[in-house]
């Protein structure tokens, strides 16, 4: 367990983007006088930011440039390697140059450590039987989320919030030019004092119940 760092009602986007950086935490606790208002999420504050000047900003101007990709038939235990070797959660997949899918940490554990079949007799009843030889297709999210390099922040947040993903690929001419994930997000807005919106607004608080 973690403990999350809390957060008052009047905290700026910014601040609260760089304690999410900071504690690897999407979500944290909201107080006013040591009274849980509720819970302010990685997607709020994105959501909160895009909707201001800085959300008409390009994508060029903030994806990860010549991103690591994966080939289609490359096992699902390839893509922990490099994730690992590269301290990354998304990794397009590839197949003779073309993408074809994404694949996210999140998909990783979906996939292959949480709903696997169980052994129902011998010395490892009740144990998963993993399985990081299947290729990265047979757990890729297809086809994968595009947005051109001109596409402005505040649509392509639209996109990632209604597709429910975390990443999207930036393609150029049908060529893979970049990738844009939530911390990319967060590492902008982290660095942007003039963003001074309270979490208090109902786009930015989820209230406990």
């Amino acid at each position: 367990m973690k403990v999350a760092p809390p957060v008052a009602a009047d905290f700026s986007l910014s601040k609260i983007a760089k304690l999410m950086i900071e504690s690897v935490m999407r979500q944290l606790p909201v107080f006013e006088k040591n009274k849980l208002l509720g819970f302010v999420t990685d997607e709020n504050i994105i959501h909160a930011a895009v909707l201001q000047e800085w959300g008409n900003t390009a994508m060029e101007k903030i994806m990860t440039r010549a991103p690591h990709t994966i080939e289609a038939d490359r096992s699902v235990g390839a893509v922990l390697s490099l994730m690992r070797e590269y301290g990354i959660s998304h990794v397009p997949v590839m197949d003779n140059g073309k993408l074809v899918g994404m694949i996210s940490i999140q998909d990783v554990l979906e996939n292959i450590y949480w709903p696997q079949k169980r052994q129902t007799t011998g010395d490892i009843v009740g144990e998963k039987i993993e399985t990081l030889s299947v290729p990265a297709k047979g757990i890729m999210a297809r086809p994968a989320i595009t947005v051109e390099p001109q596409t402005s922040l505040r649509v392509a947040e639209k996109s990632m919030h209604d597709g429910g993903i975390s990443c999207v690929a930036v393609v150029s001419n049908e060529r893979l030019v970049g990738i844009v994930t939530k911390r990319d997000f967060l590492e902008l807005i982290s660095q942007l004092e003039v963003v001074r919106r309270s979490c208090r607004c109902s786009s930015a608080l989820r209230t406990w119940r």
